[in-house]
């Protein structure tokens, strides 16, 4: 278990690409109430915007995976939101390397880390892997797959069953609106 949470830190290091010895950190609340957490880079003139994590599970494993809605980038300009993925699973490896939205939209998908490397033996329940990854969907799909106030993304692999994520839209709003 402390191997998972090591590992689950290397992965939030990987997501923030603000560098921790010159940055300040703080939060703001967006027009449409959503509370950011705002990284301010000053030595490199960049800003990052995440909205709070959505948490979801793999086949009900115990260890919740999330989702955030991160907008980073030039102070004066920080580009287009994206979603990034830390997901937590045990039993087999399953690879998500594509998401699409739940119309069969591809959305680019950047993979940072698949973990597998604590398993000895495959469909242990005493394996646990860890994914990062990174999906950015452009303004015009986000808002094209709305349904119900929320973006459903649809991770999947060639390995198992695709797992649909809903995001609220509210939180694209919010670190759009920055």
């Amino acid at each position: 278990m402390k191997k998972l949470f090591a590992i689950a830190g290397m992965a939030l290091l990987c997501l923030s690409q603000t560098v921790l010895a010159q940055s300040t950190e703080g939060t703001v609340t967006a027009s449409n109430g959503v509370s950011l957490t705002v990284h301010n880079d000053k030595a490199e003139g960049m800003v990052e915007y995440a909205a709070p994590e959505v948490s979801f599970a793999i086949d009900n494993f115990a260890i919740e995976s999330s989702a955030i809605v991160t907008r980073w980038g030039p102070r004066q300009d920080p580009g287009d939101a994206f979603v990034s993925f830390i997901v937590a699973y045990n039993g087999n490896f399953i690879g998500f390397d594509r998401a699409t939205t739940t119309g069969g939209e591809d959305l680019e998908t950047i993979v940072i880390l698949q973990d597998d490397s604590s398993c000895q033996r495959a469909g242990s329940a005493d394996c646990i892997f860890m994914e990062v990854f990174r999906i950015l969907p452009t303004p015009s799909q986000v808002s094209a797959a709305a349904r119900d106030g929320m973006f459903p993304i649809r991770i999947a692999s060639n390995r198992g069953r695709p797992i649909t994520v809903d995001v609220p839209l509210s939180y694209f709003e919010a670190v759009n609106s920055r």
